[in-house]
């Protein structure tokens, strides 16, 4: 499912079991206000919802303001994946939680 409104972008998905969210990105304007950790909040709930009993979302190894929302609303490293973007490599860090 896709949102596009004023403060952001997120794109949550289902692959294999868990409750996957593929994307998440806040508007700067509405940074350091709360929405990406509401935003966060209500996709876990509707995973558990749609009766996933995990939720999983990566981000690149130097967000540190991402790493500790994702880590404040439950979710702990599980892994890293070496990416490609533009021809640039970068690591990714994986996280998952229990729904």
């Amino acid at each position: 499912e896709n949102y596009d409104g004023k403060s952001g972008l997120i794109e949550a998905s289902a692959p294999i079991d868990s409750w996957y969210i593929a994307a998440l990105a806040t508007d700067p304007n509405y940074r350091e206000h709360g929405a990406c950790t509401q935003i966060v909040k209500e996709l876990l709930e509707e995973g558990r919802k749609r009766n996933f009993t995990t939720a999983s979302i990566r981000t690149r190894s130097d967000n540190e303001k991402a790493i500790h929302i994702f880590k404040r609303a439950g979710f702990s490293l599980v892994g890293e994946q070496e990416a490609e973007t533009g021809g640039v490599a970068s690591v990714r860090q994986v996280f998952a939680c229990s729904l």
